[in-house]
């Protein structure tokens, strides 16, 4: 019960964690950051670039943006594997824009702006050790709890989590 007594959370920092996000049919690996795992949400920092005086990508100096997700946004969290065998955390994150409220720009091709599926994003975190996705998978289920699903307060789901505090 000391637990309870915390005022705030400290959120879980995960240094050297590869992001890869698929979306639409497209799958995105955007490289090496820091996943934090906080009170109410998720972020993903990336790293600063090592070597900022390479030109060898002028098209985005400032490199991949920070990603951040409301945990009651993620649907799923769960241990998987990636295109390439790592073990890595799978996350569905539902953006709640599924009456087509997408950006202009994602809906230019036309094809998919029905479909409310195509609003579930996924996103793979490649830790760099297992015992750090154990932590984070951990972390997440935790934070599932702090932040319960506003379609939920019904009552509905509560009934097997009674008695497991």
């Amino acid at each position: 019960g000391t637990f309870m007594a915390e005022p705030h959370h400290v959120p879980h920092l995960f240094p050297s964690t590869t992001l890869i996000v698929d979306g639409n049919d497209v799958s995105l690996d955007l490289g090496v950051g820091t996943f934090e795992i906080r009170e109410r949400d998720i972020a993903w920092v990336p790293n600063a670039p090592s070597s900022p005086s390479s030109p060898s990508s002028p098209s985005s100096p400032s490199g991949p943006a920070e990603r951040l997700v409301p945990l009651r946004s993620v649907t799923l969290s769960a241990i998987a594997t990636d295109a390439s065998g790592r073990p890595c955390l799978y996350l569905q994150i539902d953006d709640g824009l599924s009456n087509g409220e997408l950006s202009n720009g994602e809906l230019s091709n036309g094809e998919h702006a029905e479909d409310p599926l195509e609003v579930l994003s996924e996103m793979y975190l490649v830790f760099s050790s297992t015992d750090d996705l154990h932590k984070a998978f951990e972390a997440m289920c935790q934070g599932a709890l702090r932040n319960p699903d506003s379609d939920d307060e019904d009552g509905d789901n509560d009934d097997n989590e009674d008695g497991q505090a």
